[in-house]
């Protein structure tokens, strides 16, 4: 049995230590087609104000439903645009003028100025099997509410030059997206929530170092209907192993001897899900985490724990890790075969 990893993208799935990754390009043809059914759904909408602010007061009940129906559909297709390309979505963005003359039950579904302040997390999800890579990174306040951060000509490496840093953005709120207009609308903060510079200045920043000793337990996690496929030794060795081809290894001969990985393995445990089930990985973390604690074992004394389950299928990738969240740092891995 062996704990096979794909490419060196693995590091990210299992370790979530990397702080450079490769997404798969994303289609201009897609994003045409996105664009040009935001722009058809905009132009319905403001036909739709347009008429009810020509209609006699008995007809208005019936058009600011539709209106407000219209308004529904184009923030479905906004959000389609905001995930393939925010800098296109920025150029779509409604004018103030024309937001602030529809009715409220309208504007719930239309884009809202918001400023934010939190913490920026990004997160990489692995699909190894199709080579695709999906990021997303989040804004999270103080009371622990993820907002999705969009920004619009700013690229993979600026964002992750943010992950982990507080920040304050000036954006345009559309349900759990925030899209912000430029780099320079998010401020860096000081410890103290005071600003200390825009991200205009981001190219001067470094992205946030890994190195040293990264203490790590991974724990194997049945699920009630699939078993993982791989051993808590075999996965020991092959991660933490001194010699030969392990994650280890890797990283000190890559980091030039700056970083290393250290800790240990256990499971599998059986946790009270299923294969068939949703993509609950944090839930499956939250089962896993308590097995540990039976077992004697505090995750909360390790800098990264890794959750290694059986395949869902609901789920879309094979490895996720996150950059610039809380500690311990998680990450999940679904390709745990034998060879």
């Amino acid at each position: 049995m062996s704990y096979r990893f794909r490419a060196a993208r693995a590091c990210i799935a299992l370790l979530g230590a990397c702080v450079v990754f490769h997404a798969s390009a994303a289609s201009p043809q897609e994003d045409l087609v996105a664009d040009q059914q935001l722009v058809a759904s905009s132009n319905d909408l403001i036909g739709a104000l347009r008429q009810l602010e020509r209609a006699a007061p008995a007809q208005r009940d019936a058009m600011v439903a539709r209106l407000t129906q219209l308004a529904e559909r184009r923030q479905t297709r906004m959000h389609d645009l905001l995930m393939r390309n925010p800098t296109l979505a920025a150029a779509r963005v409604l004018p103030l003028n024309l937001r602030a003359r529809l009715p409220d039950q309208a504007q719930a579904y239309v884009e809202r100025p918001v400023n934010i302040s939190g913490r920026v997390q990004v997160s990489s999800a692995d699909d190894f099997e199709r080579g695709k890579v999906t990021r997303l990174a989040e804004i999270v306040d103080a009371a622990g509410a993820r907002l999705e951060l969009r920004v619009a000509y700013a690229g993979d490496d600026e964002l992750l030059r943010l992950a982990g840093r507080r920040v304050k953005v000036t954006g345009l709120a559309l349900g759990r997206q925030v899209l912000v207009l430029g780099s320079g609308d998010v401020q860096l903060l000081a410890s103290d929530g005071t600003s200390s510079a825009t991200t205009s200045a981001t190219s001067n920043l470094a992205a946030p170092a890994i190195t040293g000793v990264q203490n790590t337990l991974i724990i194997l996690a049945n699920f009630n209907d699939t078993a993982v496929q791989c051993t808590a030794a075999d996965v020991e060795s092959r991660v933490f192993g001194t010699a030969g081809s392990t994650v280890n290894q890797s990283y000190l001969q890559s980091s030039q001897g700056q970083v290393s990985f250290t800790g240990r393995v256990i499971g599998p445990v059986t946790i009270n899900y299923n294969s068939t089930g949703s993509c609950d990985y944090n839930g499956w973390a939250t089962a896993a985490n308590a097995a540990a604690q039976a077992a004697g074992i505090n995750p909360n004394a390790y800098a990264r724990v890794s959750y290694v389950t059986p395949r869902n299928a609901s789920c879309g990738w094979t490895g996720l890790g996150a950059f610039g969240g809380p500690t311990p740092s998680p990450t999940w891995v679904q390709q745990c075969t034998s060879t």
